[in-house]
């Protein structure tokens, strides 16, 4: 497929009316926005970022529906269009069983055995530890500027808030640590972050709690993750720590993996100048799984 024809289309309003909005029976609903619902290829589950939704990956949803695949881009418990609590998570599994969920949705409407799995920026956080937990389910894992190991942090006076609110419940609600211009090089996407009225801005003591526990189990059973995986890093990103993801990398035992870095970009890459160039890369690891039936 030529990237080209979607450079004037692919924006986030417009790729949005492309998708059709679905609420998912699991342990919560989960809205999922579904592209390409009655394409044939293997089904293409998408996670999240911290502080973004569904909403702000709908460019590579489009483009990856396009190479026909269908894509199920799901919320985050507590984001988006979620109506669970917001900003809440009790547990790190719970992220991983939304995911199962929705996998299993897409792979008996589509009649198919497994789904690839692609995790944006803190999304690689439930799309790993869903493939460690399932590896037979999962076709390929793609980690887009993956947040398992990260620059930004909560400071010292907000982890002790946590810690303090961990002894009543978890409940106290905590600042993002993330900054607009962290996300995008180019204006157009900052000003889109800002109006963006579901990007979760502040979230609870027990879902950070939850964090380190996460990247802490994905790390302790990262041998699990024998299948293709695509890394995908942002050159200039002030979120990710590029170098302790490259090291991660190094250490999965996947026989088929990809790791490229583009050098232009900040953190979310369809944001991005180096958009074009992911998407092709994109459609050149989907061709290639799909030569490998």
């Amino acid at each position: 497929m030529n990237t080209d024809k979607f450079k004037a289309s692919f924006e986030p309003a417009g790729a949005q009316r492309c998708s059709s909005v679905e609420y998912i029976a699991g342990e919560e609903v989960i809205p999922v926005r579904i592209f390409g619902e009655n394409e044939t290829g293997v089904p293409v589950i998408m996670t999240h970022g911290l502080q973004s939704h569904s909403g702000w990956f709908v460019q590579s949803a489009q483009f990856i529906a396009g190479t026909g695949a269908p894509v199920y881009a799901t919320d985050r418990r507590g984001s988006g269009l979620s109506r669970a609590k917001r900003g809440d998570c009790r547990n790190f599994r719970e992220m991983a069983a939304d995911v199962q969920a929705v996998a299993e949705y897409a792979m008996n409407r589509h009649d198919a055995g497994q789904v690839h799995v692609l995790g944006h920026c803190f999304g690689a956080i439930p799309a790993a530890v869903f493939a460690c937990r399932y590896p037979g389910m999962v076709r390929s894992l793609i980690l887009s500027t993956p947040g398992l190991y990260t620059f930004t942090t909560v400071g010292f006076v907000r982890k002790i808030r946590i810690i303090l609110s961990m002894m009543t419940g978890g409940k106290t609600y905590i600042p993002v640590p993330l900054d607009t211009e962290m996300f995008s090089e180019l204006e157009r996407y900052r000003a889109f972050i800002r109006e963006d009225r579901l990007s979760l801005k502040e979230a609870t003591a027990r879902f950070f709690f939850q964090v380190p526990r996460a990247r802490r189990f994905i790390a302790r059973n990262a041998g699990r993750l024998a299948m293709p995986v695509f890394m995908a890093l942002a050159g200039n990103d002030r979120i990710c720590d590029n170098g302790k993801n490259r090291a991660f990398f190094k250490r999965l035992p996947s026989i088929y993996k990809r790791l490229i870095t583009y050098r232009g970009a900040r953190h979310i890459l369809e944001f991005s100048k180096e958009r074009e160039a992911f998407f092709a890369d994109l459609q050149g690891w989907f061709e290639e799984e799909g030569s490998r039936n």
